[in-house]
């Protein structure tokens, strides 16, 4: 019998979804000292080295990168591609404490000779504007391509975004995977009643169905602005954006890519009309799972609500299972997670 479990172990398979540890590995972070906790947060960080040097002071601000792109949901909404790749980036430097200062942009597009693709990059390209527009960023520098054409047929638009922001104080950093046994566990955001055009239904249902999540331009950058305060408060101790794969995957994310994979048991709040697989791997936009040591609970709580920011669900660090329960029950051994998360893109990298 297929169930919740065996769906979300397949998903953990998913080449789009699975582990980048052996890609980032093969990589040499250390080059520079100033590139700082390597493979440990949702962007890159690097130690900006200014007067503090010359004082003979470590440097304590750092620049945050991400590059972030999502050709499936362009493929389908080529707007709401383009405005979606500039909010994950932007959620990715919220979760490493860091404010957006600009954006460069690569475009691939077919030939602007064929009407379908001339309108994709038209309103992907309105997109990434209106995105840039609304929340202040600006667009520094870009790249176009109209060859994204090859003899098995077009490529899918897309519109790939690299941001960079300013972090002002990299001890107020934390990382994506959860830290100690008993931490408390809060997803935060808004969930709607949407899986179309999801990693759920494109890997596992073998189809692709519109249209993608909505996005609310306000909350998004509010939702940022939550994080980015906690962060700046030190009352969290993990901080990674939901994207792919909904919150089964970004609590996934943040029990396996620990040095040492940990645990974890979630209560998923029911909502009206939202089926198991829906509150599991439904993709809206602007979510985040932050975990927290139990002292700190109230103040988290009340920072959310005066943001007017909801809860969606919550738990414990711990255990070897990653157990979700009340709204969508699903339960999932630790060790078979990591084998299979870990091992994902093995048989690409091994040309099988």
């Amino acid at each position: 019998t297929d169930t919740l479990d065996d769906r979300l172990l397949d998903l953990l398979a998913n080449p789009n979804l699975c582990s980048r540890k052996k890609l980032f590995n093969s990589v040499d972070d250390r080059v520079s000292s100033d590139v700082l906790f390597p493979g440990q947060c949702d962007a890159a960080l690097l130690r900006i080295k200014s007067l503090e040097s010359v004082r003979g002071e470590r440097p304590t601000r750092a620049i945050a990168t991400a590059l972030r792109g999502n050709t499936l949901y362009s493929s389908i909404d080529p707007y709401l591609g383009g405005v979606h790749a500039v909010a994950e980036a932007m959620r990715a430097l919220s979760a490493t404490a860091a404010q957006p200062a600009a954006v460069g942009q690569g475009l691939f597009y077919g030939s602007l000779s064929d009407y379908k693709q001339r309108s994709e990059f038209s309103e992907g390209v309105r997109g990434l504007s209106d995105a840039c527009r609304s929340w202040h960023i600006p667009i520094v520098a870009e790249s176009v391509d109209f060859r994204a054409n090859t003899s098995a047929g077009t490529v899918l638009p897309t519109p790939a975004v690299y941001m960079v922001g300013v972090c002002s104080d990299i001890t107020k950093v934390r990382p994506m995977h959860f830290d100690e046994r008993e931490d408390v566990i809060f997803v935060l955001g808004a969930s709607r009643n949407e899986i179309a055009t999801s990693e759920y239904e494109t890997f596992l249902k073998d189809r692709v169905t519109p249209p993608p999540p909505d996005i609310d331009f306000a909350f998004e950058r509010k939702v940022c602005d939550l994080v980015c305060e906690l962060l700046n408060d030190e009352l969290l101790k993990s901080a990674h954006s939901i994207t792919a794969g909904g919150i089964a995957l970004g609590i996934c994310e943040a029990s396996l890519l620990r040095a040492k994979p940990i645990g974890a048991r979630l209560k998923i709040f029911p909502r009206e009309g939202a089926s198991p697989e829906v509150l599991l791997f439904g993709e809206s936009s602007g979510r985040f799972v932050i975990s927290l040591a139990e002292q700190h609970r109230e103040r988290v709580t009340a920072t959310c609500s005066k943001f007017g920011i909801p809860l969606l669900a919550e738990g414990r660090v711990g255990g070897r299972e990653i157990t979700f329960e009340e709204g969508a029950k699903c339960s999932i051994p630790l060790s078979s997670a990591a084998h299979i998360f870990g091992g994902g893109l093995d048989h690409l990298m091994s040309g099988g």
